[in-house]
């Protein structure tokens, strides 16, 4: 940059790649002596930038705002909104439209010295929040020959009004789903074992059964409507016909076909191979081809086999992870803590299935605070790793040019232990219970976090809790399927004053219930007494044999109010 003044030089530092750098300045005087300065760690770090650019959400929908770049280590990430009146975000980035409108959201990395509130980068996306006012239903085929599937889900006006932004509206929307005739065409859930809610119906599964043509209609029912508006409907509905026709086959024999997309690879097995390696690759252009192949045999047989190559024409989202309870209904939601393995499939404008393709898969959720999300080499199968309860939305995503070569599907997730009764205490017998069943109907095994707060009989699940804290029970199947819950185990209580104290208890070799000896409570009714002056209203966990020796600081006879009652488990 050159001089500054007549005392200072300036120096222009361009970043060529990510990393860490020391450098330091040397002068000489007039004496010729070298005057040096302290060196000085510079990073480079690369741009910082939000994802997605634009953020389009209906009225009560969220999402979340994820960034990338910056410097490390991050000291977290500042949002704001231009205008809280139509979104509001949070620290962590989820954003909920509250009315409509467009707005910017920034974000800036902080700094180490937050005091000084000093920002040298930041980015912004466009957010824009619109009302729902019509709907449509996203197939992508209109016939269907008998046996295949597809599925569908409902989109807005435009393709920005996508299930990302409609499944996640929290609350005020619901899907219904019918048919004008039944047994041509099948509604099926997107997932095996696990039912789904009407608000979170945005996708379907429909399966071609018999020839014939029917109708797919959608109603979806709008329950937060503004009544000042009086062109608003409390319902929207769309409508579409679908052919289903029987395939042709022949009347003796079989014929087998492959299906690749361009630029492809596919392995034959048991057959003559291509080359070495047997490996079978496709070019640039769609089209069919005949593959002769000449099988190593004394007879000298000659074997036909067909090549298709053809564009994908649409994706579908496949749930191989199942949920197995221990009655014949389907659960409401996966278990919190499950593993959920999800496959990305193929088809082509007949909607037949991809054996072999090359296309990268991207996967996205409306929020990452939920679920975890890992991605296969391959990029053909993913796994969703829940962590917290609530409602995801996820799509797979073909070709980022082409918004309709997508799916999406919900994963709502709910704890599958039930919450303990009450205020779990120390000296409470609590018998922990779960649904969930393996494949062949065995249950599993319980276990803890902590014995020392809590302890689990792995194999019927009775838990004595000993001591306060918080806790995590887990529920374990064969195969490596987890379910988990957290518990809190209180121990300290706040007193009130002018009050009597009540304690019931069940002495050593009594039973409740007929229930064998360690299946018991201690029982703090009523804990309200006057504490000496100076004292800390709590009561110390430790209970003895009567006369009861509470602290010094408590001035009270608890012998008077001791009895012997019995006291239901809380199993």
């Amino acid at each position: 940059m050159g001089p500054v003044d007549k005392y200072s030089v300036g120096f222009r530092v361009t970043g060529l790649t990510v990393g860490v750098v020391s450098f330091h300045l040397s002068a000489v005087d007039g004496h010729g002596f070298v005057i040096s300065s302290s060196h000085k760690n510079v990073q480079v770090y690369p741009p910082f930038s939000l994802q997605p650019h634009k953020l389009t959400l209906a009225v009560g929908s969220v999402r979340q705002v994820k960034w990338e770049g910056g410097p490390h280590p991050q000291y977290g990430v500042k949002f704001s909104m231009s205008d809280s009146s139509i979104a509001v975000v949070t620290e962590i980035g989820l954003v909920r439209g509250v009315a409509v409108g467009v707005v910017k959201l920034r974000a800036a990395p902080q700094t180490q010295n937050k005091e000084a509130s000093l920002i040298f980068l930041q980015d912004e996306v466009e957010v824009e929040v619109f009302n729902l006012t019509a709907v449509r239903i996203q197939a992508p085929l209109v016939t269907l020959s008998v046996g295949t599937e597809m599925p569908v889900y409902v989109m807005g006006s435009d393709s920005s009004q996508n299930p990302l932004s409609l499944g996640s509206v929290e609350s005020g929307l619901s899907f219904h789903w019918s048919l004008s005739k039944a047994g041509v065409l099948e509604i099926k859930p997107r997932h095996v074992g696990v039912s789904v809610s009407p608000s979170h119906s945005f996708s379907v599964l429909v399966r071609a059964r018999a020839p014939g043509r029917t109708s797919l209609k959608v109603c979806v029912q709008l329950q937060q409507i503004d009544t000042s508006n009086t062109s608003l409907s409390d319902h929207l509905t769309d409508e579409i016909q679908i052919l289903v026709f029987e395939e042709m086959q022949l009347t003796a024999g079989s014929s087998e076909s492959i299906l690749m997309s361009p630029l492809s690879q596919y392995l034959l097995r048991r057959l003559v191979t291509i080359d070495n390696e047997g490996v079978l690759k496709t070019g640039p252009d769609t089209g069919l081809a005949v593959l002769e192949v000449y099988a190593m045999d004394i007879c000298g047989i000659n074997q036909t086999l067909l090549i298709s190559v053809s564009t994908a024409w649409f994706v579908r989202i496949l749930t191989v992870s199942s949920v197995n309870s221990d009655s014949d209904r389907a659960l409401p939601a996966f278990p919190l803590g499950w593993s959920i393995r999800i496959r990305a499939l193929y088809y082509d404008n007949m909607g037949r299935q991809f054996q072999s393709h090359n296309i990268q898969t991207l996967v996205t959720a409306n929020r990452d605070d939920l679920v975890q999300l890992i991605v296969d080499k391959d990029s053909r199968s993913f796994l969703v790793q829940t962590a917290s309860p609530g409602l995801t939305v996820l799509r797979v995503q073909g070709d980022t040019t082409n918004p309709f070569l997508s799916d999406y599907t919900p994963l709502f997730v709910m704890p599958a232990i039930p919450e303990p009764t009450g205020c779990l205490r120390s000296g409470d017998v609590i018998c922990f219970s779960s649904p969930i069943t393996d494949q062949q109907g065995q249950r599993g095994r319980w276990d803890v976090s902590s014995s020392e707060i809590l302890q689990m009989n792995s194999e019927t699940g009775v838990a004595f809790a000993k001591n306060s804290g918080t806790v995590v029970v887990y529920y374990r199947l064969e195969g490596g399927q987890q379910t988990f819950k957290e518990v809190i185990s209180h121990i300290t209580l706040q007193f009130k004053t002018g009050c009597p104290l009540k304690l019931s208890r069940v002495e050593p070799g009594q039973y409740l219930d007929g229930r064998p000896p360690g299946k018991t409570r201690l029982l703090l009714e009523e804990v309200l007494v006057r504490p000496a002056v100076g004292a800390h209203p709590v009561l110390h966990h430790s209970v003895s044999s009567p006369p009861i020796s509470c602290r010094r600081i408590i001035q009270v006879d608890a012998a008077h109010w001791w009895r012997l009652r019995r006291l239901p488990l809380l199993c």
